[in-house]
This record gives C-alpha cells, structure tokens and sequence, in this order.
C-alpha cells in the first residue's frame, strides 16, 4: 500500500487493530483534516488548542472502540468525526478558560448534519450500560431504528417524515421505548 492510497473502510478498521503505521497516520492525518475543516470556520483560533486535545483523546477512544466491537452499519468516517466533536463539546463545557465574548463577537452555531451522531447501541456501549445492550439488541429492527434516529437528534417529526409514518405512532412508540429503557437503566 502506498502513501497516497485511499483506503477502504475495512481497511481502515484492520490496520488501526493491527496498529499499521502508514493506516494510523493516513487515518489520523485525514480525521484531523476533516475536523480543522469544519471547525474553522466557527470557532475562532483560542479554540484550535482544544481541537488538537479532542483530536488526541478521540483518538485514545477510538482505538478501543475498535479493539472492540463496533455498531454495525457503521460509517466509521463519521463515527469517529462524532467522537471527536463529543470530546471537543465536553472540553467547552468543562472549560473555565473560555472568553466571555462580546455579542456580536460569539461564533456562529455548527450546523451538522445530525447523521454523523452514532447509533443508540453506540450511546449504551459508550455509557457501559449492558443491560440496555442487550435489550437494544432484542428490538425489532424498526425499534432499533426509530432509537437510532432519536439518538441522532431527530425530532419525532423528522423520524414519522424519514420512515413514512405518521407523527404520533412515532411519538408513541418512541415513548414506550424510552420509558422502557429507563425502566431497565433504573
């Protein structure tokens, strides 16, 4: 393989198990493209410090999720995008350096597509919660589905209009599920 070859999904999740060299650093080379691309252009340059911290925790989490099992049906671009964007929200809010700026000086709000979150069975590994893992995998696919989308921050609304049903059976099933899952979570 060389350099400048762009490598397959699989490819990128079996070279980062294998801890190849050349697939680490074109991974890490492009998720840190990718990133610097995207929060350019909302974030001023006292924030790009914290990029290159959430690029390297990110990284530390990533590796573990892929030494582990990762969510099926899984873009693994826009998962580890995902973690990295978690991380770097987590050092704002944490964050008692950050500036308070003049109104007209706050950055504009980041606009992602919400897809790049990760699934609900993602969230519950995340968390550690096995019990809800194991109920997550005995859902019917379009549950699974219905938790996936929620998860991602799409509104019932959105859901009913994205898998052609109406609003309020996607309300209520979404609200059994979630009053079910913090049932088991309790």
């Amino acid at each position: 393989m060389s350099n400048k070859m762009e490598y397959s999904q699989q490819e990128v999740i079996a070279g980062l198990r294998a801890r190849n060299p050349k697939v680490v650093k074109h991974f890490c080379q492009k998720l840190k493209e990718r990133v610097y691309k995207q929060f350019q252009k909302h974030y001023g340059a006292h924030h790009l410090s914290w990029l290159d911290d959430s690029l390297s925790e990110a990284f530390i989490i990533i590796l573990d999720k892929v030494d582990h099992k990762l969510p099926e049906k899984l873009s693994f671009d826009n998962y580890a995008f995902g973690i990295v964007k978690f991380s770097f929200y987590n050092l704002l809010r944490k964050s008692s350096k950050e500036p308070t700026l003049p109104q007209d000086n706050v950055p504009e709000q980041l606009h992602f597509d919400r897809r790049i979150h990760t699934t609900a069975f993602a969230f519950f590994d995340w968390e550690g919660y096995d019990l809800l893992l194991q109920w997550y995998q005995q859902l019917s696919d379009r549950d699974q589905q219905l938790l996936d989308l929620r998860s991602q921050g799409f509104s019932n609304k959105e859901i009913a209009k994205e898998l052609k049903l109406a609003d309020g059976t996607v309300r209520n099933v979404v609200a059994d599920l979630i009053k079910e899952a913090k049932g088991i979570a309790a």
